[in-house]
């Protein structure tokens, strides 16, 4: 390896480094985050284009996950809500939905149950 590439990856691992114990800036942060819904949407939009589909039980997958990591009061009742909201989901949109669909979905459900990480 040449000095010049050793100088290079220390370099980039340097500054990952530095990004890994930081808290970007408010700002910064909604930029790229912005940058990446724009992104996301464009790919959104190729794939409706083109007809792709998504199965309804992955469009579900998040938030069935949530069954297993509440921990707060009222279980029963918060995974018989879960339960019945995916039952009533699966009867709507069959078992293939269109992605731009699935988006909007997706969407919606993240003002209902929580932003997935």
């Amino acid at each position: 390896m040449r000095p010049n590439q050793t100088l290079m990856s220390l370099r980039a691992w340097w500054y990952s480094r530095i990004a890994r114990n930081t808290t970007p800036p408010t700002d910064v942060k909604d930029y790229l985050l912005d940058r990446v819904e724009r992104q996301r949407q464009v790919v959104i939009c190729k794939g409706a284009v083109a007809g792709k589909t998504i199965s309804t039980e992955a469009a579900l997958k998040h938030v069935l996950e949530l069954k297993t990591k509440y921990d707060g009061p009222n279980r029963e009742e918060y995974v018989s809500e879960i339960d019945c909201f995916a039952n009533e989901f699966r009867e709507k949109h069959g078992p293939l939905i269109p992605v731009d669909q699935a988006y909007a979905i997706f969407k919606e459900l993240e003002v209902r149950f929580g932003r997935v990480e």
